[in-house]
């Protein structure tokens, strides 16, 4: 007997007890389909499907809260009038002295005529008096 046939037939023969079980699981699995299982079986699932496009996507909420202003400026007059007019936009960057609304200068431009009516009146009252 040669001294190496003895552990080769002990492998085969361990191998072959170590595959039986998964043979077994196998064969049991591979069952003729269309037999009923014995059991209640599920209909199948209704789903909706949809193909697929690219484009943009906007996201859109809506939150309360508040903002706060990083820098904050008082803005003051010399003169007191309604304002007409601010031809900046928000955020616009605007140089030193540049201008930042249009008051109505309406009633100002209304009392520098009467000022000038009345300096004229007495310039004409000067003169009659100084002629006499």
């Amino acid at each position: 007997m040669n001294r190496h046939a003895l552990p080769v037939r002990l492998a085969a023969a361990l191998a072959a007890a170590a595959l039986l079980p998964l043979a077994l699981a196998l064969a049991a699995g591979c069952g003729q389909r269309g037999q009923a299982g014995g059991g209640f079986q599920m209909p199948p699932m209704p789903v909706e499907t949809a193909t697929a496009t690219s484009g943009g996507l906007v996201d859109r909420f809506t939150v309360v809260g508040s903002l706060a202003a990083s820098d904050a400026i008082d803005v003051v007059t010399e003169i007191d009038a309604a304002v007409c007019s601010l031809p900046l936009r928000e955020g616009q960057p605007i140089a030193a002295g540049g201008l930042i609304a249009q008051l109505d200068d309406s009633e100002l431009a209304a009392q520098a005529e009467r000022a000038r009516a009345l300096r004229d009146q007495r310039q004409a009252s000067h003169a009659r008096v100084a002629a006499k």
